[in-house]
């Protein structure tokens, strides 16, 4: 298997064991890395345990009281030195094939392109108008879908599954300084920058019911929170 020796792979875990064990399985048979960083801010002990099992050699931070998810990235970044970095989280299950190769085609063939998201546009929950929006982009061997026009604050920037380049890290700065990860994009957006989602998709999010999202939680209040 090929070890991808100009990327790193980073990823956010905790609470979620079950979910954090089938994601690195669908990721570990596909892919190799030249560095693996998590980040445990929840501070359990099994999901921990289950990415040592995976990546015995990867470097694991725990924070000794909780460090907030923004934090936590800044710390996950801070000292990288490969040009690529892949990031994810517990909670999504790889089932098509990680096309590195073409993700940075992707990324290098526009530079308003801040990175390319491996997440499947089946999973999203898009009505027809929706769909509508979307923007198609075929041509030079590659594929990808752009949704910023669905939103005008969404779309510039995304924590899930993606490929971005260390450089534009550099430029976003810390992450602590946003709130939350729509001012990320909202800024982004506003630079004239964009998310594009690989066409085809790798992988869809298998923790809507976990210790981190229960089920009986309140779907208005978090529709609301969505909005501000």
């Amino acid at each position: 298997m090929k070890i991808h020796q100009d990327l790193t792979m980073t990823l956010t875990i905790g609470g979620r064991q079950k979910e954090l064990e089938r994601s690195l399985g669908s990721i570990d048979c596909q892919a190799k890395f030249a560095r693996v960083i998590a980040a445990n801010d929840f501070l359990d002990a099994e999901s921990s345990a289950v990415f040592k099992k995976f990546y015995p050699e990867g470097d694991l931070i725990v924070p000794e009281k909780h460090q907030g998810h923004h934090a936590m990235m800044d710390a996950l970044y801070k000292d990288i030195e490969t040009p690529y970095i892949f990031h994810t989280e517990d909670d999504w299950l790889f089932d098509a094939p990680l096309d590195f190769q073409h993700a940075k085609k992707i990324l290098e063939s526009d530079q308003k392109i801040i990175s390319v998201c491996f997440r499947k546009i089946s999973d999203f929950n898009f009505s027809r108008e929706e769909e509508d929006k979307i923007i198609f982009h075929h041509g030079d061997g590659i594929s990808y879908a752009r949704l910023d026009a669905l939103h005008t604050q969404w779309h510039g920037y995304t924590f899930n599954p993606h490929l971005i380049r260390r450089s534009t890290l550099d430029e976003i700065g810390l992450f602590s300084f946003y709130k939350k990860e729509r001012h990320i994009s909202r800024k982004l957006r506003s630079q004239g920058n964009f998310v594009a989602f690989i066409n085809p998709g790798a992988c869809h999010h298998i923790g809507e019911i976990s210790v981190a999202n229960p089920p009986g939680q309140n779907k208005f209040k978090k529709f609301l929170r969505s909005l501000f």
